[in-house]
């Protein structure tokens, strides 16, 4: 028996959707797997000790520091099997001493350590020789939901006022702009006094670019509640607050930004190389192949990405993530999908069934 524990909806984000996707993978692997919820600690502990006598693995997947420690010393301690964990944040993430103690503690406990990208790796690889690089991207089936959710959405353009919150055809309203340019975040944080997903200087942006339609993914509203109280808002700017999954709004880009201070290996950065969708992202990490790096997001970026992807010669879709492997690598280091390291290491000792 497998046993994920990780995030779950709410909010649909990259941790909750791992989880979602390596647990439905798994079941199609017909291995015995169970997915609970990292917020429930004592639900995680009574099942852990129920079951400890069938578990083979315990795969831990949480940003919180101190929940990662929680569960991972819950696993050793109430099961004695081997506990694997997915470092879903970059390692230089927590800023304060204790999370930073935390972290390498569970970091420490941890038979096998998945990291999302080489600047985790070259960190956390002394730390526990085990440590190999896994994208967070695990591939998926194009629902058929994404065109009915585009045909009967409601999407929130706060500049009409009290008429804003409209049912509007996503595919039928691209129509009215040259591009679509789509960007996500659950909530508006802050780092050091600095916006971390980068929306608002997205949004800033949109003024000059009237012909241009930027879809914000706002499932907790913040960015429309602020964006409206510091009176930035635009008539091509527009919200999605409802419930929905992000790869149908990806259907409908021309261009997805990752304007991000700090990343893992976003999940929303591999779906949209997946489906084709052309991706700029801040360097703050090393990013996949085939995306678009920028140190600052200016007009002057700006206008350079969209002559980027607008010219004959670039290639969509053309870095699909069935492999990691980077020519940029470090010599020497583990590289390998979740996916192929549950195939290879795992699954053959499983028992049937």
């Amino acid at each position: 028996m497998i046993i994920l524990i990780g995030s779950l909806p709410p909010p649909v984000g990259g941790v909750s959707k791992y989880c979602e996707r390596l647990f439905n993978w798994l079941l199609r692997q017909n291995c015995e797997v169970t997915l609970l919820d990292s917020k429930k600690l004592h639900v995680a502990a009574a099942f852990l000790v129920r079951k400890r006598f069938k578990i083979n693995l315990v795969h831990v997947n949480c940003s919180s520091p101190i929940l990662l420690l929680v569960h991972t010393l819950f696993a050793k301690l109430l099961t004695g099997c081997p506990v694997a964990i997915t470092l879903h944040t970059n390692y230089d993430r927590p800023r304060c001493f204790t999370s930073r103690i935390y972290l390498n503690l569970s970091l420490l406990m941890a038979n096998h350590v998945l990291v999302l990208n080489r600047e985790s790796y070259e960190c956390v690889s002394p730390i526990n020789r085990s440590a190999f690089i896994s994208s967070s991207f695990i591939p998926f089936e194009i629902s058929d939901q994404a065109s009915t959710f585009a045909d009967s959405c409601v999407l929130v353009f706060p500049s009409l006022g009290d008429s804003s919150r409209v049912v509007r055809s996503l595919s039928s309203i691209s129509h009215n702009f040259k591009l679509v340019v789509s960007t996500t975040a659950w909530r508006r944080t802050f780092q050091s006094g600095r916006e971390v997903y980068g929306i608002d200087q997205i949004v800033a942006l949109a003024p000059r670019y009237r012909d241009i339609l930027f879809l914000i993914s706002d499932p907790s509203s913040d960015y429309l509640r602020s964006h409206v109280s510091l009176e930035l808002v635009h008539d091509n700017v527009s919200y999605i607050t409802t419930p929905h999954e992000f790869t149908s709004i990806l259907m409908y880009s021309d261009l997805f930004i990752r304007n991000t201070l700090t990343d893992g290996d976003a999940t929303s950065v591999r779906e949209a190389l997946f489906l084709g969708v052309p991706v700029a992202a801040s360097m703050e990490v090393s990013r996949p192949k085939g995306c678009i790096t920028y140190t600052s997001l200016d007009h002057y970026t700006f206008d350079c990405i969209l002559e980027s992807i607008q010219n004959p010669s670039f290639k969509r879709g053309s870095n699909l993530p069935l492999s990691i492997n980077d020519a940029t690598s470090l010599e020497g280091q583990k590289e390998m999908l979740v996916t192929e390291w549950y195939r290879q290491f795992l699954i053959p000792s499983l028992p049937p069934g």
